[in-house]
């Protein structure tokens, strides 16, 4: 180990900031981006954000020493966004107190912020969570739009008095609908209509069509159901031009022309956690059938913009790499598009669920946020060579720069054969070079990631108390981080590939990739441990159920109990959607599967760990498997986290949480 280095400590994942949506000024020479902590240090605060901004040359590089903060406070300033002049900075915050978000505009050169909009409708995070693109300038540059949920009418608020608080439960619905605000008066209009939830938008150059993503109902599930659609400016109609469904959708992007809609889709876990084939639609005519423009492709794409009139570029995974591509298309679909590769590195973009960039069309200069296995979160710049054949890109900021004193675990890619034959990657980690000497056989931690549409890539895993990959490699173990089917970077048939069968197939694959690691000689068959967060929580639940291999377990946010993970979690359809089965039919899927009807098996100490608030995961799901292990005398611990939802934010519950999970597998 390098003498300046040092072991990776608990308090270190409270070290690393998040840096995210960094965009791109219409001129190419300036880069704003969000900078975060990665928890809030108390039960009443915030996890805090600002607002930073770093200067490029016309070579599209960084002028050193330039990354600075552009805003500051105690709160979130969030969603910087350019105007169409480069002039003047919009964004998202709620620096005035409470939850709600409202739109501000800063000039370019600094100053102070201005509140542009005071409105009672939760704007963007504060109705639905971070969204990918909550603001958008009109062209022109005298409007910006927004989504904002309905506003609580006086006549409910009355009704919700007088009962003393009762809830009816999705009752009265409150749709999440286009804005726009004029920049000059301060005048705010409604530009969706109807019973229409839109849940990402685009908007045209010509400023009358929206080109979005709409369903139904106004709750977290509907988004399984959602439809491409437009929806004029001037009349706030919504016409529908394709179904996916069973499939999920996102990204709306319009051609330049408006005829035609592009969109990402894939079947997916969860909002937010997007991957998938890019396709097309016409806007016009009836409801459409969609063209697969990247059918086959072994990767899974992101996020796209146009960088020419008929050409996009794209940002995708394939297998852990992060890639950077264009795709030219034909617009009458006489030829096949055609895609190649300007860029891939060991890299992971942000933010990790749903990796972006932005681009200016006019200088080719592109934006983004990037972190590596030893390289923590920061924003990079680059731009496209004049023949578009290749793209370079560098840091441009240095935020984290105070964590190189870390001695890292190695970690590289790795793949095995299923017991089908299929192929597996994953990551495979040790502990960090000169610290393995005298250890013999190391003992294996393996990691299971969430979604189950995700996947392992290069990222710094310091900043994730759910998978701390090189936390457990500085404390000796060796650690798998397999990337079974049903995950993403492999095209879309392998990330649908556990579709009826969630811990079937790709329980398989994990179990073969246990079986390599021993295989390797490093690892000690006695000391075999498996752990994982949301459907890597129902993993490893699943996992003590079917097989005795595991010397301890660590269930995180789990599912123990399909049928009753339906009717309490806010993401219902997903389940159903993956499973392709009728959870009160007799036979189905969901009973197949269920920890709970299997858990007689169990004889792995199991800890299992929670949010008290948990929407996706409801705490009930972990308190069915810890009384049934109680009962059957399998060694167990629960604990409940007061005030955390799906991912934990509070300092004090970081520690504790990731305290727990290394005296649980270490005293097994």
């Amino acid at each position: 180990m390098h003498p300046t280095k040092r072991k990776v400590e608990i308090k270190d994942i409270l070290r690393v900031k998040m840096v995210s949506d960094a965009q791109i000024s219409p001129d190419g020479r300036a880069v704003a981006f969000v900078v975060a902590d990665n928890h809030k240090t108390d039960q009443a605060g915030v996890v805090r954000s600002a607002i930073w901004v770093a200067q490029l040359d016309e070579s599209g590089a960084p002028v050193k020493g330039s990354a600075r903060p552009f805003t500051k406070g105690a709160r979130n300033d969030l969603s910087p966004r350019w105007s169409p002049d480069g002039d003047t900075l919009a964004f998202l915050s709620n620096r005035e107190g409470g939850a709600n978000f409202q739109i501000y505009t800063m000039s370019s050169h600094g100053g102070e912020a201005v509140q542009l909009t005071n409105l009672p409708g939760k704007i963007g995070p504060a109705a639905f969570g971070l969204l990918s693109n909550p603001i958008v300038w009109s062209a022109r540059g005298h409007e910006i739009a927004f989504l904002m949920q309905d506003a609580e009418t006086p006549e409910r608020a009355e009704r919700t008095k007088r009962s003393g608080g009762v809830l009816w439960f999705e009752g009265e619905p409150r749709f999440l609908r286009i804005w726009t605000v004029d920049v000059r008066s301060g005048k705010a209009l409604s530009r969706s209509r109807g019973p229409f939830h839109v849940w990402e938008f685009d908007w045209s150059s010509d400023g009358k069509t929206f080109a979005a993503t709409v369903s139904d109902e106004p709750y977290e599930w509907s988004w399984y159901r959602a439809k491409v659609a437009t929806i004029s400016a001037k009349t706030g109609d919504v016409k529908v031009v394709h179904d996916p469904y069973p499939r999920q959708v996102a990204r709306p992007l319009l051609s330049k022309d408006g005829a035609s809609l592009y969109f990402l889709t894939s079947v997916w876990s969860d909002r937010g956690i997007i991957a998938g084939d890019l396709m097309v639609v016409p806007t016009s005519g009836r409801r459409g059938r969609a063209f697969d423009l990247t059918k086959g492709y072994k990767g899974s794409v992101s996020w796209m913009e146009w960088c020419a009139p008929n050409q996009l570029l794209f940002a995708s995974d394939e297998s852990t790499s992060a890639v950077l591509g264009t795709l030219t298309v034909d617009p009458e679909r006489r030829r096949e598009p055609v895609r190649r590769t300007l860029w891939s590195g060991r890299y992971a973009m942000q933010p990790g669920y749903w990796q972006r960039f932005t681009l200016s069309p006019s200088t080719g200069t592109i934006a983004t946020s990037m972190e590596g296995h030893t390289e923590p979160p920061e924003a990079w710049a680059g731009k496209l060579a004049a023949d578009r054949s290749s793209i370079s890109l560098a840091s441009i900021s240095s935020v984290n720069g105070d964590l190189t004193d870390l001695a890292l675990g190695e970690i590289r890619r790795v793949e095995w054969r299923s017991s089908d034959g299929l192929k597996v990657p994953g990551l495979f980690a040790v502990p960090p070079e000169g610290s393995r000497k005298g250890r013999g056989k190391l003992p294996l931690v393996v990691v299971v990631h969430g979604g189950p549409t995700l996947a392992f890539r290069y990222t710094y895993y310091l900043h994730n108390y759910s998978q701390p990959i090189h936390l457990l490699a500085s404390k000796g173990f060796a650690v798998l981080a397999p990337n079974p089917r049903g995950s993403t970077g492999r095209g879309l048939r392998y990330a649908e590939g556990n579709v009826r069968g969630m811990g079937a197939g790709d329980f398989q694959d994990i179990m073969a990739g246990v079986d390599w690691c021993i295989e390797t000689g490093l690892v000690d068959p006695k000391r075999v441990y498996i752990m994982g967060h949301s459907y890597g929580g129902f993993m490893a639940a699943w996992a003590v159920t079917q097989t005795k291999r595991f010397r301890a377990a660590v269930m995180m946010a789990g599912i123990s109990d399909w049928l009753s993970f339906h009717g309490t979690s806010d993401i219902p359809l997903w389940d159903s959607n993956h499973y392709r089965s009728d959870p009160y039919r007799s036979g189905n899927l969901q009973s197949k599967f269920s920890p709970i009807n299997f858990v007689r098996n169990v004889r792995t100490p199991t800890l299992i760990v929670v949010g008290a608030e948990d929407p996706s995961a409801p705490p009930t799901q972990s308190y069915e498997f810890f009384r049934a292990l109680r009962d059957l005398g399998v060694e167990t611990e629960l604990f409940v986290y007061p005030r955390e939802g799906h991912g934990f934010k509070e300092e004090a519950h970081i520690m504790h949480v990731t305290e727990r999970i290394l005296d649980w597998i270490t005293k097994h």
